[in-house]
């Protein structure tokens, strides 16, 4: 199944801040195969854990802590991870 155009808006808040993960929703995570962190013009590859966690890289951390929210969407067999500074 291709879930295709599936998108959602999550806040970042004390938990993404302390333990630097973020939960993908169940319907975004099913069958994806990696996650892609969109930053400042570049884009890394994670992956996505057996829980449908995606852990921020220590490289990104002091960019994502700055965002407001993390735009999820879904693009064929990849979740896309945008923070946005609202």
């Amino acid at each position: 199944m291709e879930s295709q155009g599936l998108a959602e808006v999550i806040q970042i808040d004390k938990n993404v801040r302390k333990y630097w993960r973020v939960k993908v929703p169940k319907k975004i995570a099913e069958g994806a195969v990696e996650a892609v962190i969109e930053l400042g013009g570049e884009r890394w590859v994670v992956p996505i854990d057996r829980y449908g966690r995606v852990y921020v890289p220590s490289q990104l951390r002091e960019n994502v802590g700055k965002h407001k929210t993390i735009t999820l969407r879904r693009e064929g067999k990849q979740v896309v991870l945008r923070p946005r500074p609202f």
